[in-house]
Order: C-alpha cells, then structure tokens, then sequence
C-alpha cells in the first residue's frame, strides 16, 4: 500500500487548469511537477492564512512556474490522506490580489467533498 495522497481535482481546480494550459502549454510541466509532489507530501506547501473557519489550517499553496508564477492551491485531508486541487491563479504572483481571494471556491469545494459530491471530482 502506498503512502501517496490521492489528488482530487475539483471541477474548479479542471477550469483554471485547463484555461491556463491553453494559454501557456509550457506551464503543464510545472504543474504536473507539483501536483506529483503534492501527492507524495502535501505538507510541502506554505499554509496560506486568512482562511474562513471550516478550512483554517488546511489550505496551501505551492509555486508553478517558479517564485514570480502562477499559484497552485489546495485543501489538505490528511486522515483520509486526501488532496483536493482548488484554485490555480489565472495571473502570475505580482498581480495577485489577496485582499480579493476566492474563498467561496473552496468553501464550495470543500462542501462537495463533506457531502460527497463526487461527480465533482476526478482523481488525478
């Protein structure tokens, strides 16, 4: 039996995924890169703060495309040993604005996974 976590892949997490390949197919590498990592130690991201209360302490962050990239988020189970992919930004580490971040994305998906909404994930 393995000790890899299972990546789920909120059908958010499917859009932004895509809608970033699409306009820079050279970013897939990094992605898969870190979604790999993820998978084998997702205590690797940094914990992001400011989270509503349901998911304080379960969602990080990890770089795409290096320091001044994109960012790739999720939410930690860890006695499940599960991830579930959220949230990619759609514009790179200079323009993101924190102040502005999509909590309600993860609140949702944090919902479908609670009530076992699984025809809103696919494991990647």
């Amino acid at each position: 039996m393995s000790d890899e976590y299972i990546f789920l892949a909120h059908h958010i997490f499917d859009y932004y995924y895509n809608q970033l390949i699409e306009a820079n197919q050279h970013i897939k590498r990094s992605l898969d890169n870190q979604i790999r990592m993820i998978k084998v130690n997702p205590m690797i991201g940094e914990p992001l703060k400011g989270a509503p209360p349901p998911l304080q302490g379960r969602i990080r962050k990890r770089y795409v495309g290096g320091r001044k990239g994109h960012r790739l988020f999720y939410i930690t189970f860890p006695r499940e040993k599960i991830v579930i992919g959220v949230f990619i930004t759609p514009e790179t580490r200079n323009k993101i604005n924190y102040n502005e971040f999509p909590w309600n994305l993860f609140l949702e998906a944090f919902q479908d996974f609670e009530i076992k909404k699984l025809d809103k994930f696919k494991i990647i």
